[in-house]
């Protein structure tokens, strides 16, 4: 099969359900004049080099973006003038040893400025509380070792001696305390688990139990910790292998480690919310149906994991979060019907069933035959919702849920849910499940809070995609597709 045919399957896709969507009312919502709390690296996830740096609401609002550097922009972290940025640029895509340490700003006020120069990784760079001094990662003496440097690159200089053979990296630093919380691999024990020191490198003592570490990028243990805004807290990740991590919180003081996040995957890059109420990370959920590390939120307690950025074609590279207030109340979640919906068919002809067997998933089935194109089959519906809200700022979060099945499947069968981006005129794929199997109800689900996906007329418009390998006419067989919202709840 040629490369291009995938693409151009998705072309037709698009513009078909570009077709479903002419005539309606769709102003995309940037969120015009409401200040940013993320600061985060993406790349495109087929191909690194394509990378850059955004500032985006909770809700995936704005335009804005720092000034690229050419390379892999990853581990951003914002200074205390909530303005000058210090960050790694990968030269090389996919090489780690290629990376560099570079300094700019978010109102272009600092020009980018290069502040290492070697063939190893620099890494993991953070700033102290005054904003005067970065502490790093590097391997330039063989084991990766923590340095520091002056606020503009200067005197840069070994900030911990540590025993030959033990990994140092991932610090992160606490404003109110002076506390530098890092990951540590210890040769002799094989273990990779948190440490504290103070800020001018005194007092080192153990924090986390740990897990056991293997050697190279894939290392597993304790890696990527973040402190609390009150500093009495640590958010870390727990790398079972190469791909699946569990979140943890410890309290620094009584050493209490507490599970807060299973995702059954993969999971990075966690940050606190300045108010302490939400967690922001990466997190890449295959047996889900999403690969690759997608910008996520969660409540600071581990629950009410929702999709940032939920389309699959950009990868998490780090995030920092910038002052902001508190999230919003909320409401209970609230259930819209599917018939309120606006259904439409973009590929495929009804064989049987019609809207009303949407509702519930109970085997009564609204049924699609395929249409052929290129060498597959193809049913595809796009559903419109409209919310009950008096504007797109009072919806908090969207859960979807389809239950669906095809006729037949193979390698290259794939069931699939993408959402409409307005502001991008795109669709975003949130979930996909590969090879789902013959008759197989196969359950395609996500939760966003990005109001990106959602116009100021208040309409959210996903589809349900049934993708089937060359042969006979097949069928999509859909049973559900359920929408729930949480609204902002209303002042006390």
């Amino acid at each position: 099969m040629s490369p291009k045919q995938p693409f151009l399957r998705w072309l037709v896709v698009a513009t078909l359900f570009s077709a479903c969507s002419q005539g309606t009312d769709a102003t995309a919502n940037i969120g015009t004049g409401q200040p940013p709390l993320l600061l985060y690296c993406r790349s495109q996830i087929d191909r690194l080099s394509n990378s850059e740096i955004l500032l985006r609401t909770g809700q995936n609002l704005g335009t804005a973006r720092v000034n690229d550097i050419a390379g892999r922009e990853c581990s951003v972290r914002l200074h205390p003038d909530s303005n000058r940025l210090v960050l790694t640029r990968e030269r090389t895509p996919g090489t780690r040893a290629s990376r560099e340490l570079y300094l700019s700003s978010i109102d272009g006020s600092v020009a980018n400025t290069q502040i290492t120069n070697n063939n190893v990784q620099d890494d993991n760079p953070c700033w102290s509380p005054d904003g005067t001094r970065i502490v790093f990662a590097t391997t330039r003496n063989g084991d990766s070792q923590l340095y520091s440097a002056d606020a503009d690159g200067g005197n840069q200089s070994l900030f911990l001696n540590s025993s030959l053979g033990t990994d140092d990296r991932d610090p992160d630093w606490d404003e109110l305390h002076d506390k530098i919380v890092f990951a540590r691999r210890t040769a002799s024990t094989g273990t990779r688990q948190l440490m504290l020191v103070n800020g001018d490198g005194t007092g080192e003592v153990v924090l986390s139990r740990g897990a056991p570490a293997t050697i190279g990028d894939t290392e597993t243990g304790d890696r990527d910790p973040a402190f609390s805004p009150d500093g009495s807290r640590v958010v870390f990740v727990r790398l079972v292998n190469a791909v699946l991590g569990k979140l943890f919180s410890i309290d620094i003081t009584t050493g209490e480690e507490t599970l807060l996040f299973t995702p059954v995957g993969m999971l990075r890059f966690p940050r606190f919310s300045s108010g302490g109420d939400r967690i922001y990370l990466g997190v890449d959920q295959p047996i889900s149906g999403r690969t690759g590390l997608r910008l996520t939120a969660i409540h600071a307690d581990g629950t009410q994991p929702r999709l940032v950025e939920p389309g699959k074609q950009w990868l998490l590279d780090g995030v920092d979060v910038l002052p902001s207030a508190p999230a919003p109340s909320e409401s209970a979640l609230e259930n819209l019907s599917v018939q309120t919906a606006d259904v439409q068919f973009a590929s495929g002809r009804v064989s049987s069933g019609s809207k009303r067997d949407l509702t519930w998933a109970d085997s009564v089935e609204l049924k699609l035959a395929t249409d052929t194109f290129q060498d597959h089959e193809l049913a595809a519906i796009s559903c419109r919702f409209t919310l009950p809200v008096t504007e797109a700022a009072d919806v908090l979060a969207i859960e979807v849920r389809i239950v669906a099945r095809v006729s037949r499947s193979d390698a290259n069968t794939t069931l699939r849910s993408s959402i409409f981006n307005p502001g991008a005129s795109r669709y975003d794929t949130t979930v996909e499940k590969p090879n789902p199997g013959a008759q197989v109800p196969t359950t395609l689900s996500f939760t966003i809070q990005s109001l990106a996906h959602m116009t100021l007329q208040r309409d959210v418009r996903f589809t349900v995609i049934g993708e089937i390998g060359a042969g006979a006419v097949a069928e999509l067989s859909i049973d559900e597709v359920h929408l729930d919202f949480v609204r902002r709840a209303p002042p006390k």
